[in-house]
C-alpha cells in the first residue's frame, strides 16, 4: 500500500500546481481588468461604459415607446428589458428622470462622482 502511496504523488502535486495556476491566473484578470487604475483594460473602461449606457439609453427609448413615459427610475423597468446597473468602473449608473420629460444617463466615470468632467455620456 505504501509502495502505491508513494507512486501517486506526482499527479496530486501537478494537479495541486493546476490549480494555484488558475487561481493566480483568473485572480490577475479580475485585478487588472476591474481594480486597476492604469493599464490597456483601463484604458478600454470608457469606451466600454459608452456601449453600456447606448445599451440602456435604446432599452429606455424602447420602454417609452410602448408605455408613453420614461421609466422612473432602472429599477422600474420590467425583467424583460436588458438594463446594465453598473459601469466598468463598478459605479452605479446614473439615470435622472427631468421635470421637462427628458432623461440624463451616465456614467460616473473613474472617480465614481456624478456630474463632473470625467463622466461617460451615451453617443447621440
Amino acid at each position: 500500500i505504501i509502495g502505491i502511496l508513494q507512486k501517486k504523488k506526482g499527479p496530486i502535486i501537478l494537479g495541486g500546481l493546476g490549480i494555484i495556476l488558475t487561481i493566480l491566473l483568473y485572480g490577475g484578470l479580475f485585478y487588472f481588468g476591474f481594480v486597476a487604475k492604469t493599464g490597456p483594460w483601463a484604458e478600454m473602461k470608457p469606451q466600454l461604459a459608452q456601449q453600456v449606457l447606448d445599451q440602456n439609453k435604446g432599452q429606455i427609448l424602447v420602454y417609452k415607446d410602448k408605455m408613453g413615459m420614461y421609466p422612473e427610475s432602472l429599477e422600474d423597468m420590467p425583467d424583460n428589458y436588458i438594463i446594465y446597473p453598473a459601469d466598468p468602473w463598478l459605479n452605479d449608473v446614473v439615470y435622472t428622470l427631468n421635470e421637462d420629460g427628458t432623461f440624463d444617463l451616465r456614467s460616473s466615470g473613474p472617480d465614481g462622482v456624478p456630474y463632473n468632467d470625467d463622466d461617460v455620456l451615451p453617443s447621440n
